[in-house]
């Protein structure tokens, strides 16, 4: 208990009064017959139950729920109530917290403190139950069996799960096992614990709270319309600062016995902490791909040979470079620093917007002395390294990178990667970029619920969003995919990653539950957020699915922007392809129709009719066309008529059908 916090809302609490005494005894949820692990809401009075766990046990989410409906922060657990005090939990800060003013609150409600006695195990003696469970010798016999050390060559899905759309943001966080390190959600826990028998898991959780606002800071100051499509510059727009904190979490979580360990932990196995300690700082899968996307493709650019590497002169002056300890030679930067390829000298890269980064030391160099090439010394590796050309101001190849750190005492297949490569950095930065744009100025009323769910934008990946939101609010891809989830999930003993149909149910999951939408209109929470409270975040990535769906293809397995329509098209064929989908059951078959062509025969007037199966109508626009912007306001109806565009159907009366010499009959031919 002595590691317990002061609750922030405990001083300042706003109780209700609505005329509410507790019994000292005898209590029920007030939304299920739940008569155990009971939670009292010290701002209104309401018993609601606990948690749900896993295996169904525990409670039934009600107490969670309640503070989601109305923001009332804190709860006492009715059972462990005695004099010397109870267990208090904090919705908002997410944590067991402490109540100096426990005895007052409780009083409110009519309940005297000194009276009661604890009839129910408090949340530490649950978890030193859990702790017991999972002693030393029986975590040393899983090691071997349970548990793998990830390789640079692993894939570690530790941003969303196989099966739903949790991540390590959500409630109970991600549990990745130690096996396969495959994610998987709390809900889908006993499924995939029952398909492949693995016992091991980290229980890892990212916890996002709203950032502390600067007393002094009183409005922004006034916005410099910017000149030119770029951010952090002078003449761009300028970065917003993350409204969050993140801090993390993580537990040793054992199956099926369902206990966790809190981490870090001295006395595991060293095989267990390895392991750990690989998937923790391994490269997510999701980001292994983004990486092998962009080495070619980000922004449609391409590495080139520098003109500069077959020629470049290198200085004999005698300097030898460590193989690590660097620091730049003008100040006191141990990160983000550049080798120059001609005289060796180590200086720190570009300061970015925000004052991070380097100090512009290297570029300096390069403007002094015209010395073109510098290598980033923390991604050198025996695969290569980053090359910039200060001469050609870009990221560049250098086929001589070998030899030219050879010079300077560096053995290339020695090296290990340390920092990050600018690759990884461009590709963090779209993504906090893509978080942070706003709609600002406008007066934009929250949209939230089951089918209001939104899809974060995973750089460049708005065509897929807009062409999965159209598809989801199709009846046939809503059956198919979301009213059929259970028996997809029940038949499909595949690799999840590369399930198509698992992948779809997963997303129309996120999308229809509403579990990861924000609030309905009228359900948002009454009492503001304070500094330091959960922020929750909503929408959901769809990472796997746009893995999976681009696979193999030349252009949406790429970073690039690409075409909604193609897009579409492509899934549907994905759709249609998929080995579990008899024709009967395709949800794409709703977008297919037939076009009929009329030929007609300019000497003799007779027609012939021809029908294909289409996807979509296409017009010719004439190339004299030339298109007009109008600032207008029109009412688009709900549902427009094209009756117009349906076809006769066949030869009509009066018509005399063409015929074909392949239509004819062999001895009308001779």
């Amino acid at each position: 208990m002595s590691d317990l916090q002061e609750s922030k809302h405990a001083s300042s609490l706003v109780q209700l009064d609505n005329g509410i005494k507790i019994p000292p005894s005898g209590w029920q949820c007030a939304m299920c017959d739940k008569r155990d692990n009971l939670w009292l809401n010290l701002t209104d009075g309401t018993i609601l139950c606990g948690r749900r766990y896993f295996d169904g046990s525990g409670g039934n989410n009600h107490a969670v729920e309640h503070y989601e409906k109305t923001g009332y922060p804190l709860a006492v657990k009715l059972g462990t109530i005695c004099a010397p005090g109870a267990d208090v939990y904090s919705y908002a800060e997410d944590n067991m917290v402490l109540d100096s003013k426990l005895e007052q609150h409780l009083k409110h409600f009519g309940i005297d403190m000194a009276k009661m006695k604890k009839s129910e195990k408090s949340v530490a003696e649950l978890q030193a139950d859990q702790h017991q469970a999972m002693d030393a010798q029986l975590l040393a016999s899983l090691a071997d069996s349970h548990c793998s050390i990830p390789t640079e060559h692993s894939r570690v899905y530790k941003d969303e799960c196989l099966y739903s759309c949790d991540n390590p943001e959500s409630p109970n966080g991600l549990f990745i096992c130690l096996k396969s390190f495959h994610g998987v959600g709390l809900d889908f826990l006993p499924l995939y614990y029952s398909r492949f028998g693995h016992r091991l898991y980290l229980q890892h959780r990212r916890i996002r709270r709203w950032k502390e606002v600067p007393a002094n800071v009183v409005e922004d100051p006034p916005a410099k319309k910017p000149t030119r499509l770029a951010i952090g510059t002078a003449d761009g727009f300028a970065g917003n600062e993350s409204q969050y904190s993140f801090e993390e979490s993580n537990s040793l979580y054992l199956m099926p016995e369902a206990v966790a360990m809190p981490l870090p932990n001295d006395c595991l196995p060293e095989r267990i902490r390895l392991s750990i300690d690989g998937v923790l700082a391994a490269q997510s899968a999701h980001t292994l791909e983004l990486l092998a996307q962009a080495s070619n493709t980000w922004e449609g650019e391409t590495r080139q040979e520098s003109k500069h590497a077959s020629s470049l002169v290198q200085l004999d002056n005698g300097i030898k470079i460590p193989p690590s300890g660097w620091q730049c030679a003008k100040c006191d930067k141990r990160d983000n620093l550049w080798l120059n390829l001609t005289d060796g000298t180590i200086l720190c890269g570009r300061r970015y917007f925000d004052g991070s980064g380097g100090n512009n030391h290297a570029v300096e160099h390069y403007e002094k002395t015209g010395y073109p090439l510098a290598v980033k010394l923390g991604t050198i590796c025996a695969q290569g390294a980053d090359v910039y050309s200060y001469a050609e101001d870009n990221m560049v190849l250098d086929s001589k990178l070998e030899q030219h750190l050879n010079h300077f005492g560096i053995d290339l297949n020695a090296m290990r990667k340390v920092d990050k490569t600018m690759n990884e950095l461009e590709i963090e930065a779209n993504m906090r970029e893509w978080d942070s744009i706003q709609e600002t100025g406008k007066a934009l009323v929250p949209a939230g619920g089951p089918g209001l769910t939104g899809l974060r934008n995973l750089g460049n990946s708005c065509y897929i969003n807009s062409v999965l939101q159209l598809l989801f609010a199709v009846p046939s891809f809503v059956r198919r995919y979301y009213d059929g989830r259970s028996s997809i999930l029940e038949r499909e003993r595949s690799d999840p990653v590369s399930s198509l149909d698992i992948q779809l149910a997963k997303l129309a999951d996120g999308l229809l539950s509403g579990k990861y939408s924000a609030p309905a209109k009228g359900q948002q929470p009454e009492q503001p957020p304070k500094p330091g409270d959960l922020a929750p975040a909503y929408g959901i990535r769809p990472q796997m699915l746009r893995t999976l769906v681009g696979r193999g293809h030349p252009e949406f397995s790429t970073s690039r922007q690409q075409d909604s329509f193609e897009f579409f098209l492509h899934l549907l064929t994905l759709v249609e392809r998929s080995s579990s989908l008899a024709q009967a059951d395709n949800p794409g078959r709703v977008f297919a129709f037939d076009v009929e062509d009329r030929l007609q025969c300019g000497q003799s007037g007779q027609v012939a009719y021809k029908s294909r199966r289409e996807l979509s109508l296409k017009f010719t626009i004439d190339n004299n066309w030339c298109p007009k912007k109008l600032d207008v306001e029109l009412d688009v109806p709900e549902f427009i008529d094209i009756g117009f565009l349906r076809g006769c159907g066949g030869l009509q009366p009066g018509e005399v059908e063409l015929k074909f010499p392949a239509d004819q009959p062999e001895s009308a031919a001779e």
